[in-house]
């Protein structure tokens, strides 16, 4: 199923980080800027959360500085003009969190609320997902901003093939071959492959070709989602060796695998 056939409600939730949307949200004068800026705490609320804890902050001032700070940039008022963003989303960011935290006390963070900026709401899962005590993704926190980031964007192209495989009736067929989206498959585990060919229904050729076909799916849908977040398509290969590079740590630290190839 080719990505247009995807529902419009699943096509308006993965276009939601899109790089237009921090431009939107930077024009003064845009109606659109306070669901924007809203929108992409939603998406990309773990590697701003990841990199503050990684400075030092407790879960709870983390939270309160997390959501002050998408409040301040979907106000113009982070650190960063966002009425000129340049370069990537991740580096623009990232600059912005920066800028944010050097002019913010640790031990005041929310716990003044008054006349303080609304704070943006987060996604429902979020909130449990930070009390887990889970061992930091890097040593220092520009790598844990960029690990957490890798993995967001990996997340959200398997989202999009699991939409997909849900919306063709075959959540559970993707479910049995999953695991072989994250590297080359080694001859080693033939034997594996025979089991779950069987389990399928299929022969292992055709259980192979099943594999090459999710992966050109899942290559192509990881591609999209960089595109997503740099200023110009010359940039995407950059982008996608900066995920090479970085992802496989974040996977493993995440018990997925290896990184997936993309291109």
């Amino acid at each position: 199923m080719a990505t247009s056939e995807l529902s419009g409600a699943h096509r308006a939730s993965f276009a939601a980080s899109r790089w237009s949307v921090v431009l939107a949200a930077g024009r003064s004068q845009s109606p659109e800027a306070p669901e924007a800026m809203a929108q992409l705490c939603q998406a990309y609320w773990q590697p701003v959360f990841g990199y503050v804890r990684q400075r030092g902050y407790s879960v709870d001032q983390a939270r309160y500085a997390m959501q002050e700070f998408f409040g301040r940039l979907r106000d113009r008022r982070a650190g960063t003009p966002a009425e000129r963003p340049n370069g990537r989303l991740r580096t623009f960011l990232r600059s912005c969190l920066q800028n944010y935290l050097a002019a913010t006390d640790r031990h005041v963070a929310g716990r003044d609320r008054s006349g303080a900026t609304d704070l943006v709401p987060l996604p429902p899962r979020a909130l449990d997902a930070m009390q887990v005590d889970s061992p930091p993704l890097a040593s220092n926190a520009f790598d844990a901003f960029d690990i957490a980031w890798a993995r967001v964007v990996f997340d959200r192209a398997l989202e999009r093939l699991q939409s997909e495989a849900e919306l063709r009736g075959r959540r559970d067929f993707l479910g049995e071959l999953e695991m072989f989206l994250t590297g080359e498959f080694p001859e080693m585990d033939r034997e594996r492959l025979g089991i779950i060919a069987g389990r399928l229904g299929m022969t292992v050729l055709r259980t192979r070709t099943a594999i090459s076909r999710l992966r050109q799916r899942f290559r192509a849908y990881l591609r999209e989602e960089v595109a997503g977040t740099i200023p110009h398509p010359g940039e995407l290969d950059d982008e996608l060796q900066f995920l090479r590079r970085v992802l496989p740590l974040g996977l493993e630290r995440n018990g997925t695998g290896a990184a997936p190839k993309s291109d």
